[in-house]
């Protein structure tokens, strides 16, 4: 995210039907599937306050859909 400041918290999620995979992100990037299809994904990040736990300053939520072909 070209953004400043930016965030200290983030998930990646792949949506299979009704299961949901939490995705291990390395250097801002992730590995695509190698089966062909198309795959759905959440990606969460929080602005987390770093002196008061469990306070947010904010938050976004990004879907996408990435086809393998």
């Amino acid at each position: 995210m070209d953004y400043k400041p930016k965030p200290n918290e983030y998930t990646l999620t792949l949506l299979n039907g009704d299961l949901e995979k939490e995705i291990s992100l390395k250097e801002n990037g992730f590995s695509a599937p190698t089966q062909k299809g198309v795959f759905v994904y959440y990606y969460s990040v929080w602005w987390m306050d770093e002196k008061e736990e469990h306070v947010s300053n904010g938050d976004a939520y990004y879907a996408f859909a990435l086809e393998v072909k």
